[in-house]
């Protein structure tokens, strides 16, 4: 799979979607023995200082990846969210370490979703480069150029940096607690209704895809299903399967340069449960509550069998209406306007730029695009089978059908971006 993608990197030619893609990440190793390759990677490449970044949990790892790691580690709390406070202590750790005049050569991210997106973060604010180390096959974002934060209280994608290389030792992320690789399972189960949603936003938008991308995804996509049908969902290989698929969706968001391919409708549910707006903090993973996010989003996809485009006509104005949102995002209200009204205009909002044009032709298109979809039913079983969880009762939300309503009307909010969704339900 990765050596297909590794076809579009630095190729010098345009792609069939008229861009020349180009990777930031030029050495990719995952296998047995990978924490070797990065020692031996990090003593070529660099002479200065190096700061691992890294949590309560990873710390046993971080401290064999360099010489003198130690007046470089940083050791995050094991529960550290990616939020402005984790990223104030970084900024205060390099400060004592480093002092005012002189930074790290590179950042080490040694750890899973939660120290990468701080990394990263923090390697972009200072134009530092940083190598992923993934100790756990849970999230996709080792590799993309995104870091997802809970900021202020909203989650918010920033720009951020890409790793220039990421080593993936098997040996150490087969040891980590299943139900992460669970989460990274369920994490990239939801491309089937990203990528839906991406095809969506083209048809109605004229948004840019690239075909080329698009494919490698359904090939990460397709190789998750087999191996969980035909393998052992508890042996290293089906392991290394997951943590490549993740890596390759997190390439697949550096070619496209945002995190597109990978983030749909149902990423927009977890990071709303994320934000604690309508629910209670849960201890759920993020890949889990995408897991769920994505059978309840197929099961509301599927009911657009029952009407056309031609009975939606949003009033865009009444959408972003404070009156309506101020009650579920209290004092986040106005972040959510400014994510969706960007230059506080309507005609910023991505549901203006659809162009209801061949109804009729345009609703067949998507009606043929849901009935290749995965239904629920399919993608509960296969979770069921790697250990996932599969409602909303499992991840500690609430499992009623008020709560069910709510999440998928707000939801869309979270970010202006297009879906079918944003389209159905906020009208």
């Amino acid at each position: 799979m990765l050596s297909r993608l590794m076809k579009l990197k630095n190729s010098g030619q345009r792609c069939s979607c008229g861009k020349t893609h180009s990777l930031i990440t030029d050495e990719i190793c995952v296998k047995s023995g990978a924490s070797s390759e990065l020692v031996n990677y990090m003593n070529t490449r660099f002479k200065g200082k190096i700061a691992v970044i890294c949590d309560e949990n990873t710390v046993k790892y971080a401290s064999k990846l360099a010489p003198d790691i130690n007046s470089g580690l940083i050791i995050l709390n094991g529960n550290t969210h990616a939020d402005e406070t984790a990223v104030s202590y970084v900024k205060g750790e390099l400060l004592n370490k480093f002092g005012n005049s002189s930074l790290p050569e590179c950042f080490i991210a040694c750890g899973s979703g939660s120290v990468h997106d701080i990394t990263r973060y923090t390697a972009h604010e200072y134009k530092v480069p940083f190598v992923s180390y993934p100790t756990a096959a849970s999230v996709d974002g080792f590799v993309s150029g995104v870091a997802a934060m809970t900021w202020h209280g909203q989650k918010i994608t920033f720009p951020s940096s890409s790793p220039i290389a990421v080593f993936a030792d098997d040996d150490v992320f087969f040891q980590a607690p299943y139900e992460l690789t669970a989460s990274g399972a369920g994490d990239i189960l939801g491309k089937f209704t990203a990528l839906f949603d991406w095809r969506v936003s083209h048809i109605l938008t004229d948004e840019y895809i690239c075909d080329e991308i698009e494919n490698i995804e359904y090939e990460a996509l397709n190789s998750l299903v087999y191996a969980v049908e035909n393998g052992d969902v508890y042996s290293k290989e089906f392991v290394h399967t997951v943590m490549e698929c993740l890596i390759l969706s997190g390439l697949a968001m550096q070619l496209v340069g945002n995190s597109r391919p990978a983030s749909g409708c149902e990423h927009h549910l977890s990071h709303l449960w994320e934000m604690h707006c309508i629910n209670e903090p849960t201890s759920a993973l993020h890949g889990e509550k995408v897991g769920v996010g994505t059978i309840l989003a197929l099961e509301k996809y599927y009911s657009f069998e029952r009407f056309s485009l031609s009975q939606l006509n949003p009033n865009i104005e009444s959408v972003f209406d404070c009156q309506i949102l101020q009650p579920i995002f209290g004092n986040l209200t106005e972040g959510i306007i400014k994510e969706n009204l960007p230059s506080g205009k309507i005609d910023s909002s991505s549901l203006s730029l659809i162009r209801y044009k061949d109804i009729d032709e345009v609703s067949l298109k998507i009606k043929n695009l849901i009935n290749i979809l995965p239904s629920s039913e399919k993608i509960k079983k296969l979770t069921e089978k790697f250990g996932g969880k599969t409602n909303l009762a499992s991840l500690g939300l609430p499992d009623d059908t008020d709560f069910i309503l709510r999440s998928l009307r707000f939801a869309p909010y979270v970010r202006n971006r297009l879906s079918l969704m944003k389209i159905i339900t906020l009208n």
